[in-house]
Formats: C-alpha cells, sequence, structure tokens
C-alpha cells in the first residue's frame, strides 16, 4: 500500500520565494508564533499544491488512478498561476496552518481539480474529501492559538511576487517522517491542451 496524493509542483523560483516568507516569519517575533517551537514549518522544497489526497491504496489502484487521470485531463492545456497572500485556515484567528493563497488563472486550476475529482470518483471509500481551497502549506501550528488581531491581517504578510507555469501534474507517493514529509514521484502527467 502507498499513500499517495495528486498535486502540481512549484519551480525553484517559486520555492525561494515561499522560503523566504518562512524565514520572514521566523525572525520576526509576532507574538511568539514565529518561534519553531510552536510551528512545523514544510520544507520548502517539498511545498506543493494538493489537488487529491487519495490515501492508503495498493499498486493495481494507483496504475488505474494515472491512467483515468491522463485520461480526463485530456484538452486542458498549461497555464500560469501566481502566489498570492499569506493567509490562515481554517480562520485568520483560530489557524491550525499557515498558507500562501493563488491567483492566476483559477478557472482553468479549478475546472483541473474538478476533472481529477471525477477520476477519482472510484476511491471515494479511501479518499479524503473536502471543499477545494486551492493553497500551498507552509507550516502547521503545533497547538491550538488565537492569532492576536492585529497579526490575523492577510495585508501585513507579504510574498516576493512571482508566476509560474502549471504545465504537468505529479502522482506522488508520500512518506512520514520525524523531520517532516518526503515524497515520492510516481508519475508525471503533462497537460497538453489541443
Amino acid at each position: 500500500m502507498a499513500r499517495i496524493f495528486i498535486g502540481i509542483d512549484l519551480p525553484p523560483e517559486s520555492r525561494s520565494a515561499l522560503r523566504q516568507v518562512q524565514e520572514a516569519w521566523r525572525n520576526q517575533d509576532r507574538g511568539g508564533l514565529g518561534q519553531s517551537g510552536k510551528v512545523a514549518w514544510v520544507a520548502a522544497e517539498t511545498c506543493h499544491l494538493t489537488l487529491r489526497f487519495l490515501g492508503e491504496i495498493d499498486e493495481a489502484s494507483l496504475k488505474r488512478v494515472v491512467a483515468e487521470c491522463e485520461s480526463s485531463i485530456a484538452g486542458i492545456g498549461p497555464f500560469q498561476l501566481s502566489l498570492g497572500p499569506v493567509g490562515f485556515l481554517p480562520t485568520p484567528r483560530q489557524p491550525r496552518v499557515i498558507m500562501v493563497g493563488l491567483g492566476g488563472d483559477l478557472l482553468a486550476l479549478t475546472e483541473l481539480w474538478q476533472r481529477i475529482e471525477r477520476a477519482t470518483r472510484w476511491l471515494e471509500r479511501q479518499s479524503e474529501r473536502r471543499e477545494f481551497h486551492p493553497h500551498i502549506t507552509l507550516g502547521r501550528f503545533r497547538r491550538k492559538v488565537t492569532i492576536p488581531w492585529r497579526l490575523s491581517s492577510v495585508g501585513e504578510l507579504a510574498v516576493p511576487p512571482h508566476d509560474f507555469v502549471v504545465s504537468t501534474i505529479e502522482v506522488k507517493e508520500s512518506f512520514r517522517r520525524p523531520e517532516g514529509a518526503r515524497h515520492l514521484r510516481r508519475a508525471s502527467i503533462p497537460l497538453r491542451g489541443g
């Protein structure tokens, strides 16, 4: 069994921009919230946009997932996204996650997500179903915190401007490690359009 998700990798320049945001948080007090003990930071080299988390599946199911995704995304070509503001999920005042939102061609991104959802619906009982809120996770709070109002304003938290092109989706296996998750590419599916 393999713990599988479908996502979009970020280019090195995007990951560098995200690393700058993480370092700014660690280097500023922010009411003590930037302290490493309060936040489990995601390694910048593994930051990605998750389209669908499938959970643990066997190798036969994995092959079917890849085939169904290849078929379902036919006709979708490359599109552009941009790194958006820093924010908090599920709410700005009582967050569990520090994240970066996305801008750019969100219609194409939503269409891609919907097609992948339909292609993997047969895994319903094994998968995690959620609404789609496209974001990139930077870190997770280790325990429940309340953010002071002055810090909950996303306008205060800047991300270096950066656009990137989405030209493939990745099917990856996730391994939990004490130092953080590690990902192994199991398949790469190009967006060819046409």
